[in-house]
């Protein structure tokens, strides 16, 4: 369509990826080694929980949870590292998911089993939605007919494999709760809670956990982007405006998830944890007084 040259010209006038970095310097050099510890610590913490839980059913929910966040964070890190600010937007917000879900399966160790087979159950219902016909309404599986080719040998006994655990007596009693009734999006939505009664989606889950007033400010505001809305006003791309705030807010939530796995699953280490959170919140708060 257009020639090297020419691409290269009409390119650079709206990226240049090296002068973004050099713009964003002055916070990039105190950001991207403060995530870097951060996803570096929160990692080995991730390798400590697999070894001690011997990934047993039981925690596979918090440790699918928490390496979300991990992956996420190190993500971050890796766009701030190079100028890019935008995109840690919908990042952001899919790691203030993961880290309240989180916290909403630790939130009481007397629910805790309760709440990891809640979420198991959950995911594999969602998982047979992709499989399952059955699962499906009539109107989306007429949609899928269109695209669709016959499984496979493989597919069948996949299909067949999560059919028989949903059958299995762990589960029996969640599904014969639950398996005529919609799936929601969210695990939390089929907690039941006598406090909060009604309340779904994931601005329920910030009431369940007294978090109401991160909606209608952080919460919204990353969504409203993650939707195609709140576009920036800069016309060039690596645009470095508020890549303090967000690595700041990216490196609170990664900071709070490891103290949470940390509580959680290695309690002989929560001395040297929290002066390590120490260490850590004092670099985040020099980057955000840097702000002047």
């Amino acid at each position: 369509m257009l020639s090297e040259a020419d691409r290269t010209l009409l390119a650079s006038r709206v990226l240049d990826r090296e002068k973004a970095k050099i713009e964003a310097k002055p916070v990039i050099l105190q950001a991207a080694p403060l995530l870097k510890e951060l996803v570096d610590m929160g990692a080995a913490v991730y390798a400590l929980c697999l070894e001690i839980t011997h990934r047993e059913d039981l925690h596979r929910p918090a440790l699918a949870l928490y390496r979300r966040i991990l992956e996420i964070t190190d993500a971050i890190q890796i766009l701030i590292e190079n100028g890019c600010v935008d995109p840690v937007i919908p990042l952001s917000r899919s790691a203030l998911e993961a880290v309240w879900s989180l916290e909403y399966l630790f939130q009481k160790d007397e629910d805790y089993e309760h709440r990891s087979l809640i979420y198991r159950y959950h995911n594999l219902r969602q998982n047979l939605q992709e499989y399952d016909p059955r699962e499906r309404s009539e109107d989306v599986n007429k949609f899928l007919e269109q695209y669709s080719d016959e499984m496979g040998p493989e597919e069948e006994a996949e299909l067949t494999g999560m059919r028989q655990r949903l059958e299995c007596a762990e589960y029996r009693d969640l599904h014969s709760k639950f398996k005529n009734k919609k799936i929601p999006n969210n695990w939390y939505d089929w907690v039941p809670d006598a406090e909060n009664p009604g309340t779904q989606g994931i601005k329920g889950l910030m009431t369940k956990l007294k978090r109401s007033n991160w909606y209608p400010t952080i919460y919204k505001a990353y969504s409203r982007v993650a939707h195609g809305g709140g576009h920036s006003h800069a016309e060039c791309l690596r645009y470095p405006e508020n890549m303090r705030d967000y690595t700041i807010r990216a490196a609170v939530l990664m900071k709070y998830a490891i103290g949470l796995m940390t509580i959680k699953f290695v309690p002989n280490k929560i001395d040297a944890y929290k002066a390590w959170d120490r260490r850590m919140q004092y670099r985040i708060d020099q980057l955000e007084e840097s702000q002047g």
